[in-house]
């Protein structure tokens, strides 16, 4: 009887953790399938270009999940000896790897938006159209990157209620933009596919406010703050490296293999 009650017991708070990071999950890939499916009147060749350039965003996406996943194992190990001084070590690696992963996707977008969508089609309108859509989405990777790295590590103390509602937010916020910017609404311009990506902007900047800035400024388990982001790891690169390198890998090749999918639909023409 007492082993059913602990069991019990178990299941009632891995569903309390687990049902937010389930939810959260399903609104992060929303926020990009909104641009593809409110666009959807405009023509074969936005949805493409829109298509492809979340497409690379997702690959953006699996490699900090890689990055991130490596911090929750050792933070959240780190948790539960209450050695909050090297939990924070943990943040400081996490989010200085991530910041350098955000400017090197945002700076190769930035430069070479044409030569990225050249690698999922060799239709010209597609690469026009998408080249403005792809610098703005550059935009977003910084702080779509750090809000994901803090979304794992205070998961890793039990903090699941802030990244929901952070990604909750954005989401709505989202549609709501997109409605504006996309279709010319309450006055402003119409800007189709560049106005996709204006809505897009926006909610990353809502939720990289919200979590990062709860982060850095409200949470009390970690404790972490914007003045030890230099902190040196020392000791705990290696553990670090042992846990995320295998999920860094393994989530890489997995947004690889997806991106590659797209690449071979992408030349059969934009129609596919």
């Amino acid at each position: 009887m007492q082993f059913e009650l602990r069991s019990k017991i178990f299941y009632q708070k891995t569903a309390r953790l687990m049902a937010p990071v389930v939810l959260q999950q399903l609104i992060t890939v929303g926020v990009n399938f909104l641009d593809n499916l409110m666009i959807g009147g405009f023509g074969e060749t936005q949805i493409a270009a829109a298509s492809f350039g979340n497409q690379f965003y997702a690959l953006f996406q699996f490699i900090c999940m890689g990055l991130g996943s490596g911090a929750v194992v050792l933070s959240a190990q780190l948790w539960g000896r209450k050695e909050l001084d090297s939990m924070r070590k943990v943040a400081a690696i996490a989010l200085r790897l991530t910041t350098a992963l955000c400017l090197v996707f945002t700076l190769v977008t930035a430069a070479f938006p044409q030569v990225i969508l050249r690698a999922f089609t060799h239709e010209a309108p597609v690469i026009t159209v998408g080249a403005p859509y792809m610098r703005l989405i550059g935009l977003t990777f910084l702080l779509a990157g750090l809000s994901s790295t803090c979304t794992y590590l205070l998961r890793s103390v039990g903090r699941v209620s802030i990244p929901l509602i952070g990604s909750a937010g954005a989401f709505f916020l989202n549609i709501f933009f997109n409605w504006v910017f996309i279709f010319g609404k309450l006055g402003a311009p119409r800007l189709e596919l560049v106005g996709a990506a204006v809505g897009t902007v926006i909610a990353r900047a809502f939720e990289f406010c919200f979590v990062f800035g709860y982060f850095v400024l409200r949470d009390k388990r970690f404790g972490f703050r914007l003045k030890q982001f230099f902190l040196p790891g020392g000791e705990l690169w290696r553990p670090y490296l042992k846990y995320g390198i295998p999920v860094l890998v393994s989530d890489a090749l997995l947004g690889v293999s997806l991106t590659l999918i797209s690449v071979i639909t992408g030349h059969m023409g934009e129609e596919v």
